[in-house]
């Protein structure tokens, strides 16, 4: 919908952690990335102290799963961590990476096995 083509695509959802995926994956996927789509583009945010954000990061992971729940829908990464019981030492594989925005993110938040993938990433981009 970003780039308007209004075509519907079908996802399935994963009963255990809420997590979706699409049902089938279009052949010229690539045309659903171009060079400006927004997560190729490096961005610079302000650092946040380490010790509130782990904080955070924490209550978020370890509240009771009725609470996480209820959390609003702009932090629905969140809750699907917390129903998949993740923590800071959980293996994190983030498909469609982008930049690697929420990969740092969630570093700077104290994960320690991260990665990412991304087959949109022009040629000679790869970072660590």
């Amino acid at each position: 919908m970003m780039f308007g083509s209004r075509e519907p695509f079908t996802y399935n959802e994963c009963a255990a952690c809420g997590s979706l995926s699409i049902a089938e994956v279009p052949a010229n996927l690539g045309d659903y990335y171009p060079p400006t789509y927004y997560s190729f583009a490096i961005e610079h945010r302000p650092r946040v102290g380490y010790l509130p954000r782990r904080l955070a990061v924490f209550a978020f992971l370890n509240m009771p799963r009725a609470l996480a729940d209820r959390l609003p829908a702009d932090a629905s990464m969140w809750r699907a961590m917390n129903r998949a019981s993740v923590s800071y030492g959980t293996r994190v594989l983030d498909v469609g990476c982008g930049n690697g925005a929420l990969l740092v993110a969630l570093q700077r938040c104290g994960f320690t096995d991260l990665a990412g993938v991304d087959p949109f990433i022009p040629q000679g981009s790869e970072q660590e």
